[in-house]
């Protein structure tokens, strides 16, 4: 089953053109599951704030039993530690990473782990020597990582990664400078597609980096990835990340339109 989704849901500029007008925030998931009708979900605000049980409990509450999250790395595990910090402070940050979603584990509704490094993360030594520390403390778990630099895209990195049994999220973003290519390498038992959008002036104009609505051509273009990976039998993953006024929302459901099964109920938009 390939299961689509979006990069959040609770967003301001959603509201007159996912929800309807009037909607109020404690409103929107239930929209999101039960008027748009989607399967999964993407938690991208545990990057900006540690998880608590409490809300994954909420999230459990308020949808089906097939219903999928998956859950963005804390930015201390992502974006801070790998600058330094002790590995006290990188288990503690880790730790209470976990606890806050074990919920989702315990109920089995945890696709994976998302672990998005930045741009400035490049191919080197140390990062390697990270990447294998982070394979080990969450060991038990499944975990997805994304890169945003060109660099790791290398055969004899993929390889590696199948080793660590990290899968690697497969980015589409615009073909600037030194962006991550679209290469989809399955490394687990896990295939991640990711989409940010195409927007050329994605270092220019980092407020505008995710305006960006898909064509149905450049969503068909994709499809023989997808339907790949679920023929290997991986549990797949497609998330759009491009939430400006709605496009993810939108582009999803065109993607799931565009699949034509599985995941294809047609979402009730505003």
């Amino acid at each position: 089953m390939i299961r689509v989704g979006t990069s959040g849901f609770s967003f301001r500029g959603w509201i007159g053109n996912v929800y309807p007008p009037g909607t109020k925030s404690h409103q929107m998931f239930s929209y999101y599951v039960e008027r748009l009708g989607f399967k999964c979900l993407e938690l991208n605000y545990t990057f900006y704030h540690q998880p608590e049980a409490r809300t994954m409990g909420a999230l459990l509450r308020n949808s089906p039993e097939d219903f999928r999250f998956t859950a963005k790395a804390h930015r201390s595990i992502t974006h801070q530690a790998p600058c330094g910090v002790s590995r006290a402070e990188f288990d503690a940050a880790c730790g209470r990473y976990l606890e806050g979603i074990e919920p989702l584990v315990e109920a089995a509704r945890l696709g994976c782990i998302l672990a998005q490094f930045p741009h400035s993360f490049q191919a080197n030594r140390s990062n390697l020597l990270f990447l294998e520390l982070l394979a080990e403390r969450f060991r038990g778990f499944e975990v997805v990582v994304e890169f945003r630099n060109q660099s790791w895209a290398r055969e004899e990195r993929f390889e590696w990664f199948s080793q660590l049994k990290l899968g690697v999220c497969a980015v589409d973003e615009p073909k600037v400078g030194s962006l991550m290519a679209f290469v989809p390498h399955f490394t687990s038992k896990i295939a991640y597609f990711r989409l940010h959008g195409r927007n050329e002036k994605w270092f220019s104009d980092p407020e505008g980096r995710y305006d960006y609505l898909y064509s149905r051509e450049e969503l068909a273009g994709l499809i023989p990835d997808l339907l790949d990976a679920e023929q290997r039998g991986l549990e797949t993953y497609i998330m759009f990340n491009n939430c400006h006024a709605g496009a993810a929302a939108r582009n999803a459901a065109m993607m799931r339109e565009l699949l034509g099964s599985g995941d294809t109920a047609q979402p009730q938009m505003f």
